[in-house]
């Protein structure tokens, strides 16, 4: 079974963070003997031939400097949004991605697009060769269609041509079947999986005497509200038992980073910047509870990473990530934007850190419970592949 999987987010190097998850479903699925999988994305401004052991085709929309539209910190979305000029590219680039689809189809057996714009260019594919589309919606495909009536459009032309449409949460899963009831049939929810070297992490919690560490994972670009999470511990600068380490990299970094000096914390802030997604284990593993402060997610893998790691999470009451966060219970939970519920949620674990060690470990359990491995995920998507093949024969 040959399966060509189209993605605008992927990694080209060992740090990158631009779709790690994709590269560990890919992996697992290479892992059996019947599946055989390419990955087709846009090339970036570096050359890549990175992984080795992945077959991916890197489609050029540009010349090699100017291919900025993606594979950057919050993707096409925040390159649009960020620098206007980028626009001017968007033709070029579709039509390369649309081209490339059309010729790698040939070959496979079944298309996988990851986005809602990916399933769009594989249906347009379909007047000329026909191979059965799986597309898997994230947290920002919904997000976006939401006050955009062109995206909402490509959202429901990938509906309409998708055999198999998968949620990547409970609730994503749930509000494509409110908002396209006549497609709800083909709708389904496959979760993503954690490594496994996240289930064999040992928090250091002897040290929660010492100093508790904070850790928050992720892009710096304004979506993920961690200038919120830098001015809630600026507020607690008199509080002398607290560090912070901050992993991830993008636009926001020298701001936040000039923020924290502003206020003299820079010496409890640290910026780890951008490393490679294996080393992720490791952070973990020296910290103390991770926080989340995003104003929109879809189902964060960086939480189920936590709670696979024995790490309790602090984050906001938002959509896909409260099915995971239950307040009281393995984390916290407060209203995004709110600077003071951060701040008070943090007082209170600061004062009180041994409720820390017990949510914690109430969230590894609720990940063995549910299963959530890239094996099973992997093997998930084996059953819709075959599946959809045989019925589409």
């Amino acid at each position: 079974m040959k399966v060509l999987h189209i993605t605008t987010s992927f990694p080209s190097h060992s740090k990158d963070t631009a779709g790690p998850f994709i590269l560990r479903l890919v992996r697992e699925l290479e892992k059996t003997r019947d599946v055989s999988c390419t990955v087709l994305t846009p090339d970036g401004i570096l050359k890549s031939a990175w992984p080795e052991d992945i077959k991916v085709v890197r489609c050029r929309y540009a010349p090699k400097k100017l291919q900025l539209l993606a594979q950057r910190p919050g993707g096409v979305p925040q390159a649009l949004r960020k620098n206007r000029v980028m626009y001017f590219l968007l033709p070029t680039f579709l039509v390369s991605m649309w081209f490339n689809i059309l010729k790698l189809s040939n070959s496979h057996d079944i298309i996988h697009a990851h986005w809602s714009i990916s399933g769009f260019l594989a249906s347009l594919t379909s007047l000329f060769k026909r191979r059965p589309i799986i597309t898997t919606i994230h947290g920002s495909d919904f997000n976006l269609a939401k006050g955009n009536e062109l995206y909402r459009y490509i959202q429901k032309k990938t509906l309409l041509d998708s055999s198999v449409i998968v949620g990547v949460s409970q609730t994503i899963s749930n509000r494509l079947k409110v908002h396209f009831p006549q497609y709800s049939e083909k709708i389904c929810f496959i979760p993503n999986g954690v490594s496994e070297d996240f289930f064999s992490v040992n928090p250091t919690f002897e040290t929660l005497g010492q100093s508790i560490k904070f850790l928050y994972v992720g892009s710096l670009i304004p979506v993920k509200g961690v200038d919120l999470l830098i001015k809630a511990f600026c507020r607690l600068k008199n509080i002398d038992n607290w560090e912070i380490t901050i992993v991830g990299d993008g636009p926001e970094r020298e701001k936040l980073e000039m923020v924290c000096l502003d206020n003299k914390v820079n010496d409890r802030v640290t910026f780890l910047g951008s490393v490679e997604p294996d080393r992720i284990p490791r952070c973990m593993a020296q910290s103390h509870c991770l926080v989340l402060p995003s104003y929109s997610e879809g189902r964060p893998s960086v939480v189920l990473e936590a709670m696979a790691a024995g790490l309790p999470v602090i984050a906001t009451d938002i959509e896909g990530t409260n099915e995971l966060v239950l307040d009281g219970v393995n984390g916290w939970l407060f209203k995004p934007g709110d600077v003071k519920g951060l701040v008070d949620t943090l007082k209170a674990i600061l004062n009180d850190p041994k409720k820390l060690m017990i949510f914690g470990a109430r969230g590894r359990n609720m990940m063995i419970k549910w299963g959530l491995t890239w094996e099973n995920t992997a093997r998930q998507y084996k059953n819709i592949y075959a599946k959809t093949i045989i019925n589409c024969d």
